[in-house]
């Protein structure tokens, strides 16, 4: 029992900091979410923001999971199926952004335009955002496979990028809204997320095509 958790503490000990630094690094860079949050935080400030934080790191966990027990694999031999989930996560991600910045932008709200997203929300534009599934497929890929501890490592996994995730996203919303104050205007500051955001979605649609073209070319 003791050299059973001797070896459970040598494993943490042993993968605990390059898994923090993969999860941080993920986190942390500029993607679609992030961008997003961004936009959250100009628009309606860090606390109101903090429901889509949770949906989102929740959001992230539930993909690391499922591509931990083996949907990672689906994804990866099956191009169509990414196809579709990049395209669907392009749609969904461009039309939220467009309603939080539409929100400062005209007097005749609707009640769900004012309002900042919500823990479904981050849920959802976190479960289609591929961004999501490939750092879940190579983090799986690297850390986790390797491992004599399967399970645990995987629920290890889950617990650093609880934490790289949900700091990453509070971090975004706190640099919106602290850009905010500093540009004043908020529709100068959300033209700029939304050129971002639709560079980084062009992007991953770019690489995401022609995938698709080579997926027809072979069938």
């Amino acid at each position: 029992m003791s050299s059973e958790i001797g070896m459970v503490i040598s494993l943490v000990m042993e993968k605990l900091l390059p898994m923090s630094v993969f999860a941080f690094a993920t986190s942390a860079s500029p993607g679609p979410i992030n961008i997003i949050l961004a936009m959250s935080g100009a628009r309606f400030g860090v606390i109101q923001s903090i429901p889509y934080v949770i949906g989102a790191t929740f959001g992230f966990i539930g993909v690391l999971l499922a591509v931990g027990i083996g949907l990672g694999e689906l994804i990866v031999k099956i191009p169509i199926v990414r196809v579709l989930l990049t395209l669907g996560g392009a749609i969904y991600m461009l039309n939220l952004a467009y309603r939080i910045a539409r929100a400062d932008m005209t007097d005749a709200f609707t009640e769900t335009i004012t309002k900042a997203p919500s823990v479904f929300s981050g849920v959802l534009a976190q479960v289609s955002n591929p961004k999501a599934w490939i750092v879940s497929i190579a983090a799986v890929s690297i850390y986790v496979n390797s491992s004599d501890y399967y399970n645990f490592t995987l629920i290890l996994f889950c617990v650093v990028f609880f934490f790289a995730c949900s700091l990453s996203l509070l971090g975004w919303s706190a640099i919106g809204a602290t850009a905010r104050k500093n540009f004043g205007n908020l529709r100068r500051f959300n033209v700029i997320m939304a050129i971002l955001l639709t560079t980084s979605i062009a992007l991953m649609l770019k690489d995401i095509l022609s995938e698709f073209k080579h997926f027809f070319e072979y069938t």
